[in-house]
Parts: C-alpha cells; structure tokens; sequence
C-alpha cells in the first residue's frame, strides 16, 4: 500500500482539515471505539478550538491498525518526522493528475 492510501482515505472518510490531520497523535486515535479525538495541544490548536470526536468508517480502523507506529505523529514522513500542508498538497495534485 502507498503511503498517500491512509492519508487520503482519512481526510476523505472523516473530513479532518488539513492541520487536523497533520497534528493527529496515536493518542487521538481510539481504534477499539473507531473514534478520532480532536482537541487543543500545547503546540496546535484547532480551528475553532473545541475538542470534537468523529467516527471513523470500519475500513479506515482496518487501515490505521496496519501502519506502523514508530512516530508520535499517525502519518509520517519516511524519516517518521511530522508531515506538512504543502507536501500533502504536492501530493494530491499528482495523485489527481
């Protein structure tokens, strides 16, 4: 599986904005209860900065049991650093084209 698969099935399948999901800690993710908790962090805060839980779909859960999680952060660079908005956008334009 590409690294994009995850990343693009998750900003598609929950609506997370773009920061939300670049800022998304293991921590956040319950998989046993297949929710995503979005919530203020002492280096980010979310838009309107109110926590929210959203659900995930049972193939998204499927999906982030399978990646590896040898970073903080659920998608990571190869070098497991945080991703960043532009990369991401990068991206998907060649993902679209």
């Amino acid at each position: 599986m590409c690294w994009e698969y995850p990343v693009f099935l998750t900003l598609a399948s929950t609506g997370l904005r773009l920061g939300e999901l670049i800022n998304l800690e293991w921590t956040d993710v319950d998989l046993r209860r297949r929710l995503i908790t979005i919530k203020v962090k002492d280096f980010w805060e979310p838009k309107n900065s109110k926590p929210r839980a959203i659900p995930m779909t049972n193939k998204l859960a499927e999906v982030l049991k399978e990646l590896q999680r040898d970073s903080r952060w659920v998608f990571t660079t190869r070098k497991s650093n945080q991703l960043n908005k532009n990369h991401l956008r990068e991206r998907l334009v060649k993902v679209c084209m």
